[in-house]
């Protein structure tokens, strides 16, 4: 069975690890992030439900799923909805 929270933790440390190597795109990303997450004619929720979307059709990255997957449990995501 899959470990997503052990995945998810794995991951942090290596982001937390790394960052003098790739604080830009780290930076970069944070601040695409923060302009999902912020105010606007569609809920946040509906924003990362599309932004996973988008990672899962086009880059097929599995770790960035599990690194965003939190954001959408916060924001009420469900299986249903």
């Amino acid at each position: 069975m899959f470990d997503a929270i052990g995945k998810l933790q794995e991951l942090q440390a290596g982001l937390e690890a790394g960052k003098e190597h790739i604080g830009d795109e780290i930076s970069a990303q944070q601040s695409a992030m923060d302009a999902i997450e912020s105010p606007g004619v569609l809920e946040a929720k509906t924003k990362l439900l599309v932004a996973i979307g988008a990672i899962v059709l086009i880059s097929r990255c599995d770790n960035c799923v599990v690194l965003h997957m939190p954001k959408l449990v916060a924001v009420g995501a469900t299986r249903t909805r």
